[in-house]
């Protein structure tokens, strides 16, 4: 993740991107990229379900406090027609 967030944060500087969002990353590589002071991660998308919670005790409160945004990416996610009119 180091190397990605160098070159993103590359990007941004250069106003090739204007934010940096992450997937599925676990809470302790979020709290690294923080402390390397490079451009900040805005985003986490985290795979979230009744059975699955884990990102409870790991990645929200880490973005909580850090003022990240989190969008859930729930189980219904793996069928993609779930929801569309056939």
């Amino acid at each position: 993740m180091k190397e990605s967030l160098m070159v993103m944060t590359d990007l941004q500087r250069i106003g090739e991107i204007r934010m940096i969002g992450a997937s599925a990353t676990p809470a302790k590589r979020i709290v690294e990229a923080e402390q390397r002071q490079l451009a900040p991660v805005r985003s986490e998308q985290c795979i979230y379900s009744i059975f699955g919670r884990k990102v409870e005790e790991g990645a929200l409160p880490i973005c909580q406090c850090g003022g990240i945004e989190v969008k859930e990416l729930c189980s219904f996610s793996k069928y993609p027609y779930w929801g569309e009119r056939v």
